[in-house]
């Protein structure tokens, strides 16, 4: 129909663009600070989240009336439409991990499989990660991906490489059957393109409806994806790709599949990757500057990233046998002043690897501030934060910190600036 949908969240509304004059040409009020969007193939329906109220809602766009809601989990931030157009995957971005397990705890399902037809629940997939990045499905509506961040919460140093508190993972679900089924997990964190890890023995049967039950606080078996640092070289003088295969794959977000292609981008390191749907095993990567977020393809296989800091579109165009990459200039001014631009750079980009005694590392480049803190905002995860094993706090929010305070982690945090000095030596 040659137009497009913009998810207003300011005007709790969708705004519909002609793309042939670029001009708006009608505004749909849908709810409470709308997140996205996504609109079945014969046009007719688009399916809003409403993370606020923690539902989604059908919109006819014929008539531009809202239809109905379904209620889901906390914070509804990403869509998933098989392509069949019959199901809708809806994953919150901040979902925590459940305690105690779900399906009892009140923030609800991590994703809710949504009939578009009944506009009902019918599945929920619990138990997911600390924070959801973004969600795909095959191509023959049999697997769900899922990019999540899941964590160690129990007893581990946030930066101890062997404590490997943040895992950044690709989830693979098989959604064909009666049940929902994780198949797959693989720990991208510490990625190198072509080695092949061990795939993991298959996780017990579902149960309840196809809740998985959690193990490990939560989070299923992981296949690593071998010795990072064996891998990868340091020395660019030696391989011109050396800073790029250094980069931890850190804030997985959009996620898009095309054949057996599965691409996801890394916000905190500005890179596109590219995994095997099948094996979840990184094929190859592209730096993709701007903190890169939103992922689409193009009817030709290209691969769009936009970077939403740095106000660029990297583009990943099939060249033959392979891929070639570039990035556009910024599409617009920057608005933020300079000091606000290069914190908030600071906040989703990673920490350094740093040796800290004889077979010790802290690995700060395997997490970033927004790991704990999406959007300034709290994951959930109750964390190890005290001196003593008792002094355990869900991570806080940061806005309005200096309201909060001497309320919670002991207090010690007065308001940002404070943070700034005691806190980021990761």
């Amino acid at each position: 129909r040659n137009e497009a949908l913009v998810a207003s969240r300011g005007e709790d509304s969708l705004t519909v663009v002609d793309l042939a004059t670029r001009r708006p040409v009608r505004s749909i009020w849908v709810g409470d600070e709308v997140a996205s969007a996504v609109v079945t193939s014969d046009g007719a329906t688009a399916i809003v989240a409403l993370p606020n109220d923690r539902k989604v809602a059908f919109v006819d766009l014929q008539r531009a009336t809202v239809m109905g809601e379904a209620s889901v989990g906390l914070d509804p931030t990403h869509l998933a439409l098989t392509p069949d157009g019959q199901r809708v995957y809806v994953a919150g971005r901040r979902t925590g991990d459940a305690t105690p397990p779900e399906p009892n705890d009140a923030r609800g399902a991590d994703i809710s499989e949504v009939s578009v037809a009944r506009r009902q629940v019918d599945r929920t997939i619990h138990s997911v990660g600390a924070v959801i990045g973004g969600l795909a499905v095959s191509p023959d509506g049999r697997r769900l991906f899922v990019s999540a961040t899941r964590v160690n919460a129990v007893g581990a140093a946030l930066a101890t490489e062997s404590d490997r508190a943040f895992r950044h993972t690709l989830i693979a679900y098989d959604v064909s059957g009666s049940t929902v089924t994780e198949v797959l997990a693989r720990d991208v964190t510490r990625s190198v393109p072509g080695v092949v890890a061990p795939i993991p023995e298959p996780p017990p049967p579902p149960v309840d409806g196809g809740v998985m039950p959690p193990t490990d606080g939560g989070a299923m078996p992981i296949a690593d994806a071998g010795p990072r640092d064996a891998a990868a070289p340091t020395d660019a003088s030696l391989d011109p790709r050396a800073e790029l295969l250094a980069r931890r794959v850190v804030a997985m977000h959009g996620v898009v599949v095309r054949g057996n292609d599965l691409w996801v981008a890394a916000e905190a390191t500005d890179l596109v990757l590219r995994f095997d749907a099948t094996t979840l095993i990184e094929q190859d990567r592209y730096a993709a500057p701007g903190r890169p977020r939103a992922l689409s393809l193009g009817a030709d296989g290209t691969v769009y990233a936009y970077g939403h800091q740095g106000f660029t579109v990297t583009a990943v165009a099939p060249s033959g046998m392979t891929f070639t990459s570039r990035t556009s200039a910024p599409l617009a001014q920057d608005p933020r002043p300079e000091v606000i631009a290069r914190g908030m750079s600071f906040f989703t980009g990673p920490g350094l690897r740093t040796p800290a005694g004889p077979g010790r590392v802290i690995a700060g480049d395997t997490w970033s501030c927004s790991s704990c803190h999406t959007d300034g905002l709290s994951d959930l995860t109750v964390w190890q934060a005290g001196p003593i094993a008792s002094h355990r706090y869900a991570s806080r929010a940061f806005n309005l910190l200096e309201g909060t305070w001497p309320l919670g982690w002991q207090g010690y945090l007065s308001n940002v600036v404070n943070y700034s000095y005691t806190v980021t030596g990761n």
